[in-house]
């Protein structure tokens, strides 16, 4: 696990920032475009396009050492590290040293991504994915491996921080993978991969080229040493795609300069043809789109385009390697420019210097901005992540074997908001059922243990929904689900709302609202939790419909098959989507914000306890938040809350801040990594793993974009 400690920052000492990317949004709808990313690229010299969105990205700067200063440090010394850590956004150096958690994303896939890029690692024998950004989410570089259909996330691997579109490559001479330009936006540092840890050799290298980016990078197994050509960098002080070809071997870059030689170029995609004897370059953008093949070998560059024939349409921002399985390389996909092309789904070879197009049945779809590697571990041609129609493709995987492309099969339950997940004490596993993709509820049911996400397939289930409340009874000893939304397109618009019954036992939905005497109304994004003092369930609030009846503040606890309306004598203001867990530690039912009537999100924290609530004062508190997921840790004992929407101006804002609730006050926490910044995500606390669980989400505040990805808290 990670080695570095969270920071515990009081509440009140950062201010939330708003990590929605809006590159997603913005950009990939500007089908005039040329390239999707250049805006970026442009960006950082000083160049920006009329219309482009242009992120601002930190650089990666590591927190301040956790842990308890040492005996002889000096002030200046601690006052160094607080200032790097503060100047980092991770606020005081924390001097905590007992059990610290972060945020691990070990349970599948890495998430949809944009200019990620994998190589086949012989030496350690696995593909490796550099995941250098995440659709939605802050800017991120971290390394998966690949191997036998299985990814796994190489979380002591350090490494480079985030840099955009920067390309890797297996040095098969010096036995280790090659990264160049990854220390910042565009740069010129040198990186390393070797034995699953990376290493900076920038001071140790000679002749490093200028900084760039997105540039073609690929290893000649002939001539044995790497090459560099082309990318996006900067000609006297101005933005500039560049033509210049260097050559890496044993840590010294050489550039040479050959009589000819390809347009400026970036975005197109070098690979190592060992059939051919020679390296194949293929498209990208100068900045029009290029459909040129050239091939390099002794020194020379060769333009070997032969229009005459079948030759794959301009594009950039593609997938291309060398298959054995074809006798030669391999291209997928791309982004094809204006419509009527825009993204590709085609499927090329290139044998014995003549491009030829394949037809499988099934094709991974209209895609750029993939990852493509070949793994002869498994013998097939792996693609990973993209774009498609403007949004992410996700963490989906395809394999190439044989002419034909499968989806492999990493089971994990498909994106959605709003699903209801619990710890299923009896059974020993976390229960998973429904959310909603878009406008479309969902009706399935998974179980999550050690082993993964199995899908379960019970011969009877509730009706599709999303926002269903659910927790497990302990003493009746099941899982008791109520209510939902069954029509909805968004998680405020709910025409539809439900207030049925349902157990879950052994793996048995059994439907026992004909047997309940009375129930809450109809309801959807209650507020649920088993109240371990007074042996009930309770639920909270909820929305009874978009009009009206949303805001509900009605208490009812359930025990021995049956619903009771609770009159307290004073209760929390109506709400929908908030937070709430049993604290062992306080004997109560913790909630915290949500959305109101009048104001949303919410801010306040209340307990339930004795059949009372009462309003809390901590001294501190994270900021409104609606959509959080709330979980007590028992392995830390305290209550957990992640992500959620927060004010944002006039307008909300994704957040993905950690908080710990304890001794009566609210603690900012900053794990080493976090998950995307998202909302409406589901939560369970697993007994077995003792480790907090959170899945899907809203990418976006509109929730027109969806999550899959399986964290864990854990110990580290």
């Amino acid at each position: 696990m990670l080695s570095r400690r969270e920071t515990r920052i009081p509440a009140g000492s950062l201010i939330t920032q708003d990590r929605v990317s809006k590159v997603g949004a913005q950009t990939m709808a500007t089908r005039t475009r040329t390239l999707v990313l250049l805006a970026v690229t442009c960006s950082l010299v000083g160049v920006v396009p009329q219309g482009w969105a242009v992120p601002v990205v930190a650089t990666g700067v590591g927190p301040a050492g956790g842990g308890t200063a040492s005996a002889n440090a000096t002030g200046a010394s601690l006052l160094a590290a607080a200032y790097s850590s503060i100047e980092a956004g991770r606020g005081p150096a924390s001097a905590n040293s007992g059990l610290n958690g972060s945020w691990t994303n070990s349970y599948g896939p890495p998430g949809g991504n944009l200019l990620s890029d994998m190589v086949y690692d012989a030496a350690d024998g696995y593909v490796v994915l550099i995941e250098q950004a995440a659709v939605g989410g802050p800017a991120v570089e971290r390394t998966w491996t690949f191997s036998h259909d299985r990814w796994d996330q190489l979380e002591s691997a350090g490494g480079p921080p985030f840099g955009y579109g920067v390309p890797i490559t297996y040095d098969a001479r010096d036995g280790y993978v090659l990264e160049y330009g990854g220390g910042c936006g565009y740069c010129n540092d040198t990186w390393i991969f070797k034995g699953g840890t990376w290493t900076n050799i920038t001071k140790n290298v000679t002749n490093s080229p200028p900084s760039r980016g997105q540039e073609e990078l690929a290893y000649d197994s002939h001539d044995q040493y790497v090459v560099l050509y082309g990318g996006f960098g900067t000609v006297n002080g101005k933005g500039a795609y560049l033509q210049d070809t260097w050559t890496y071997r044993a840590g010294v870059w050489k550039e040479i300069h050959p009589k000819t030689h390809p347009l400026p170029l970036t975005q197109g995609m070098l690979v190592n043809d060992p059939a051919g004897h020679d390296l194949v370059l293929f498209g990208g953008a100068s900045p029009k789109l290029r459909n040129e093949t050239w091939t390099f070998s002794g020194g020379v560059w060769t333009n070997v385009t032969n229009f005459s024939a079948p030759t794959p349409m301009a594009r950039a921002a593609f997938g291309m390697d060398y298959d054995p399985n074809v006798g030669g390389v391999l291209l997928y996909g791309g982004d094809g420019g204006v419509l009527p092309h825009g993204f590709l789904g085609d499927t090329w070879e290139f044998v014995g210097g003549a491009w030829k197009e394949l037809a499988p049945i099934v094709s991974p779809g209209h895609l750029a901005w993939v990852a493509l590697s070949y793994d002869p571990t498994d013998s097939q041609t792996i693609l990973f992540g993209g774009v498609s129609n403007g949004s992410a493709n996700g963490n989906i995987t395809w394999s190439f074997k044989a002419g034909t492309w499968t989806q492999v099969g990493v089971e994990s339950p498909p994106r959605r908001f709003l699903p209801a997940l619990t710890y299923d004490s009896k059974d020993h596993y976390v229960v998973l059922f429904g959310g909603a993709f878009g406008s479309t509820p969902r009706s399935d049911t998974w179980e999550f243990s050690s082993a993964g996400w199995t899908r379960l397939h019970p011969s009877v289930s509730p009706s599709a929904r999303f926002g269903a409340a659910m927790a497990y009874d302990a003493a009746d000893g099941y899982v008791l689900l109520f209510g939902g939304c069954a029509v909805g397109d968004s998680p405020l618009s709910c025409p539809h709302a439900l207030n049925d019954t349902w157990t879950f036992a052994g793996g048995v939905w059994k439907n026992i609202t004909p047997t309940v005497t009375t129930s809450p109304s109809s309801r959807y994004g209650s507020t649920i939790s088993y109240d371990g003092r007074d042996g009930y369930v309770v639920l909270f609030g909820g929305c009874g419909s978009s009009g009206s009846r949303c805001f509900l503040n009605d208490t009812w606890t359930f025990s021995n098959g049956q619903w009771i309306e609770s009159r307290p004598s004073q209760a929390p203001p109506g709400r929908v989507y908030a937070g709430a867990a049993y604290d062992p530690n306080t004997t109560s039912v913790v909630m915290f914000g949500g959305c109101g009537n009048l104001t949303c999100p919410l801010g306040d924290t209340w307990t339930f306890s004795q059949g009372n609530w009462t309003q809390a004062s901590p001294a501190h508190s994270p900021p409104a938040t609606e959509g959080a997921s709330v979980q007590f840790d028992m392995r830390d004992g305290y209550l957990l809350m992640e992500g959620g929407s927060v004010a944002c101006g006039t307008s909300k804002c994704l957040d993905n801040a950690s908080w710990e609730f304890s001794a009566g006050t609210w603690t900012r926490l900053v794990p080493d990594q976090s998950p995307l910044s998202s909302t409406f995500q589901g939560s369970a606390y697993d007994s077995i793993s003792n480790d907090t669980i959170l899945f899907g989400g809203c990418a976006k505040i509109s929730c027109t974009s969806s999550l899959n990805q399986t964290w864990s808290w854990v110990l580290v």
